[in-house]
């Protein structure tokens, strides 16, 4: 399985790469065999900020074998939160998806 990362206006960095590879593998650790990738990509949307501040926002696409992509997302108040939560919300989409599947 593939992680690939991309970053809109957020620095790049070795410290967020191995975050988010280690939230995105923990997340799908035992669906990992039936996704092919992962695309991650990190955004600063300060620019457009609404009221409620969360300008950081993680998008996490899954490519399960044979299946349509699984696409979920998150704003907060950091990069590393936004992240975190994406990687939730991924485990808890996919797990039901793979259960319907069954």
């Amino acid at each position: 399985m593939q992680i690939q990362i991309s970053f809109d206006e957020i620095d790049k960095s070795d410290h967020i790469e191995g975050f988010v590879n280690e939230k995105v593998e923990r997340a799908i650790q035992h669906m990992a065999d039936r996704i092919t990738r992962v695309e991650v990509h990190l955004h600063n949307d300060s620019a457009g900020a609404s009221s409620t501040g969360r300008t950081k926002r993680c998008v996490m696409e899954a490519r399960p074998s044979g299946k349509a992509p699984i696409a979920v997302d998150d704003h907060a108040d950091t990069i590393k939160q936004a992240i975190s939560n994406a990687s939730h919300k991924l485990e808890r989409v996919l797990k039901k998806n793979f259960d319907k599947a069954k």
